[in-house]
């Protein structure tokens, strides 16, 4: 038996040998048989070009001068000032009267600035010198008028304290004011002022309705008249 076993030893230890070395790649080939396939990822397909909008009405350019589309139907701005009329000439008369407002306190303000210029003076001097120091003076008189007048709505205030502390500043005001109308008239005047703003003007067709005066003439007067 010991024989048999040193006879057998060399190639019973080839034969493990063989078998060592052949496992490694069969593993390797096991994990690799296990493993999924993996498929190479699909591509995502090529994005399609953005097609020119078909030719026809949805396409076509908007007529000129529209301001809505209903579908192939134009608004027209001619249509929408002509529906917004009235609120238009309204707010026209209102830009108008605040422009002229300003525009009157712009000419005041430069002629005082002219004229205290003029005489070398500063404009709170002119103002003292040709306003103030030249309106009227309240007289008696014409307080006990006022208060007379009035006097149902002082109640039981002194008579004398009210013509002092109300009635003659609120009469003394009024000819200041009075007075500033007055030196403004005469600067304007002396500097030839030309107001040049024109106010808003709503163009009448009168048609074949009766008319008097000239065709040319500067102002239009319009009567309109109801008859039952």
């Amino acid at each position: 038996m010991r024989g048999f076993r040193e006879k057998a030893g060399p190639a019973l230890l080839a034969i493990v040998a063989a078998s060592l070395l052949a496992l490694p790649t069969a593993s390797l080939a096991k994990k690799k048989n296990s493993e999924p396939e993996t498929q190479p990822a699909a591509q995502a397909p090529a994005q399609a070009a953005p097609q020119a909008a078909a030719p026809g009405k949805a396409g076509a350019p908007a007529p000129s001068g529209a301001v809505a589309m209903i579908g192939d139907t134009p608004i027209t701005d001619t249509e929408l000032t002509e529906q917004a009329a009235n609120q238009l000439q309204r707010l026209k008369s209102q830009e108008y009267d605040i422009k002229r407002r300003v525009l009157e306190d712009l000419i005041t303000k430069k002629l005082i600035e002219k004229e205290a210029a003029a005489r070398g003076i500063s404009v709170d001097e002119l103002n003292k010198a040709e306003i103030e120091a030249k309106a009227p003076a309240v007289t008696d008189e014409e307080k006990k008028t006022v208060y007379e007048a009035n006097k149902a709505r002082f109640g039981d205030k002194p008579e004398a304290d009210v013509m002092k502390t109300m009635i003659e500043p609120s009469l003394k005001q009024q000819r200041i004011n009075q007075r500033r109308t007055e030196f403004l008239s005469e600067l304007r005047a002396k500097a030839q002022v030309k107001v040049l703003l024109e106010p808003p003007r709503i163009a009448v067709d009168v048609g074949n309705a009766a008319v008097k005066g000239p065709k040319d003439a500067p102002v239009t007067i319009v009567e309109f008249s109801d008859y039952q």
